[in-house]
């Protein structure tokens, strides 16, 4: 089988360079993109640290938690009046952490 007349390298150049010239911007695109998120990332995380750091420094308790009543953020002063860290609350809910009272004997 013959290749059609007109699918010559004279003709088909230019189709594959402009292929190709898309394919070098999309990579450079990507690349540009990518720069940024690990920008944006990193902008977040300092934010997120410096949030982290006045919330533990506040002698009140402040805590927040979702729909569902789990703790997503909760501060080194409540943490420490139930004698853990904030990372051990976070997920749960006051019945999976609360202090049982004491029962009578």
């Amino acid at each position: 089988m013959r290749a059609a007349p007109w699918w010559t390298w004279r003709h088909a150049w230019p189709a594959i360079a402009v292929l190709v010239s898309l394919v070098v911007a999309a990579m450079a695109w990507a690349r540009m993109l990518r720069q940024r998120v690990e920008a944006q990332t990193a902008e977040i995380e300092n934010q997120s640290s410096f949030l982290r750091q006045v919330i533990d420094m506040c002698p009140g308790f402040i805590s927040v938690r979702d729909r569902s009543g789990r703790y997503t953020l909760v501060n080194r002063a409540l943490a420490e009046e139930f004698g853990r860290t904030p990372d051990e609350l976070i997920g749960k809910t006051e019945r999976d952490w609360a202090v049982p009272e004491e029962q009578p004997r």
